[in-house]
């Protein structure tokens, strides 16, 4: 476990600490979801680790614009290019082929009711995550792993 520090407010003159996952406790909360088949978290636990790309990006990717591709670009202020590794492109083609989608063209992050999740809705699956695994932490979030995957930027060069 380890922390990030960030400066809360312009204006104010403190910081503040988030707690977030190691990358060891990330890789074994991705191995534990897909052993329990929920592959969609884990699906995108990795690509928001492996990417640091902010949720809304990730939410509307379908799968042809993941399967057997060599990365993603996602447009930030400017456009930017994000290449997989042979680890996440290894694990799209798991989740592709364990969740077998109708189509590629349909929507990775699709509910029962076939809606796409939204930002909110995926705040609230990951908070249940903290209780059902046991996780170290105080409060969860889209940006959790989009904030591990920035810090952990030398030790995911297998993800």
């Amino acid at each position: 476990m380890f922390y990030i520090c960030k400066i809360k407010n312009k204006h104010m003159k403190y910081e503040y600490k988030t707690k977030v996952l190691s990358f060891a406790e990330i890789d074994n909360l991705i191995e534990r979801l897909y052993t329990d088949g929920n592959y969609t978290m884990s699906l995108f636990i990795v690509l928001a680790s492996a990417t640091s790309a902010s949720a809304k990006d990730i939410l509307r990717l379908k799968w042809k614009d993941i399967i057997n591709k060599n990365g993603i670009t996602i447009d930030i202020t400017q456009s930017a290019e994000i290449v997989f590794t042979s680890y996440v492109k290894d694990y799209i083609i798991n989740c592709y082929n364990s969740i077998s989608p109708n189509s590629t063209s349909t929507n990775i992050f699709l509910s029962r009711k076939h809606t796409c999740y939204s930002i909110q809705r995926m705040n609230v699956m990951l908070k249940k995550l903290i209780v059902k695994y046991n996780l170290d932490l105080n409060t969860i979030s889209t940006n959790t792993f989009r904030l591990i995957g920035k810090a952990n930027r030398r030790e995911i060069s297998h993800i």
